[in-house]
């Protein structure tokens, strides 16, 4: 309940924030600081992963440590452990903060389309990654910044050296740090498309033959429990189902208007939302990890499609359709996944 009544206050704070330019700053701050408070004093009992991170930072701070986290976590669990169980409160703030607060200056990059872009991140990218998933949130939020905004090559490698401290598995995703060098033509990128329906069915002995191979041993032990027989049948990907349905609608929505995407910054996330439309294809029998990468990959949207939507002149139906789109992806995540309906 809580979490659609916010969506209520954002979709009016957003349209404020839509129809007057000078609120438009405001708008995002306003709901950076809800989503921070919410991430922050929420009730996890029925999340993914809450119930680990609140075991993991009571084990932290005796002594011990979960071999499924990074050291990283136990670290910054045994900094705030004096603060007793509101350190663990503290232990969200920080990965919050770092989520919400880089995240907040890629936002403030598309000052025109911020505000309705607030509801796009709100109703997916912040249910997984602010709420659920915090570790991969806040790293995954300091390669998007790494990549989209020009800064010195120092600040840039400290950024990933800090992502994979918070995050291991992010090292996965340093060769996108090449992709603002790189063009796909939209042929090329149906192409692909067609190339990775064939991967599906090569990828998952190929990485069976591979994964004795990976060097570090916490991934090829995340990879093995990931391709557990019951969790891939759990979790198996639909391609009929409305998840698959959306993204697919979306990526031809985005092909079709692919010169509408005219700057570099767009350009790249571009890129990161057809890539990971690909990954979701080509890891389907891999469902967890399909899910995982392309959900990262997917964040793009929340940028990509306001600008589509901006082709239509009437500011009122750009937030209209804006609001419906966000509103179902909300309804689907919280009623008919298991971020919300989580059980032991």
């Amino acid at each position: 309940l809580v979490v659609f009544l916010a969506y209520v206050v954002l979709l009016v704070i957003s349209l404020l924030g839509t129809s007057n330019k000078r609120f438009s700053k405001k708008a995002i701050n306003i709901s950076i600081l809800i989503m921070f408070l919410l991430s922050v004093f929420k009730d996890g009992s029925q999340m993914p992963d809450h119930n680990v991170y609140k075991s993991a930072y009571y084990l932290s701070n005796n002594g011990e440590r979960l071999p499924s986290l990074e050291f990283s976590y136990a670290l910054i669990s045994r900094f705030f452990g004096p603060f007793g169980s509101i350190g663990f409160n503290l232990v969200l703030m920080f990965y919050s903060a770092i989520f919400l607060l880089t995240f907040r200056k890629i936002l403030l990059k598309f000052p025109e389309s911020g505000p309705s872009s607030i509801l796009l991140f709100y109703s997916n990218a912040f249910l997984i990654f602010g709420l659920i998933q915090i570790r991969a949130g806040a790293a995954l939020a300091l390669i998007y910044s790494t990549i989209l905004i020009d800064e010195r090559n120092f600040k840039k490698y400290f950024k990933w050296i800090a992502s994979v401290f918070l995050h291991v598995s992010s090292i996965i995703f340093i060769p996108l740090k090449f992709i603002r060098k790189t063009t796909i033509k939209k042929r090329t990128a149906v192409l692909f498309l067609i190339i990775a329906f064939g991967v599906s069915q090569l990828i998952l002995p190929l990485v069976k033959l591979i994964i004795d191979f990976i060097p570090i041993s916490y991934i090829q032990s995340k990879a093995l429990t990931y391709m557990l027989e019951e969790r891939m049948q759990s979790l198996k990907l639909n391609f009929l189902g409305p998840n698959f349905l959306l993204r697919f609608v979306l990526f031809i929505i985005f092909v079709r208007f692919w010169n509408s995407f005219k700057s570099t910054t767009e350009r790249i996330l571009l890129y990161f939302y057809i890539i990971g439309f690909y990954t979701y294809i080509a890891l389907s029998s891999i469902p967890e990890v399909a899910f995982r990468i392309a959900n990262s990959l997917f964040l793009a949207e929340v940028f990509l499609i306001p600008i589509v939507v901006s082709r239509i002149k009437q500011t009122k139906a750009r937030f209209i359709i804006i609001a419906l789109y966000s509103g179902f992806q909300l309804i689907v995540n919280v009623l008919f996944t298991s971020y919300f309906n989580y059980t032991t």
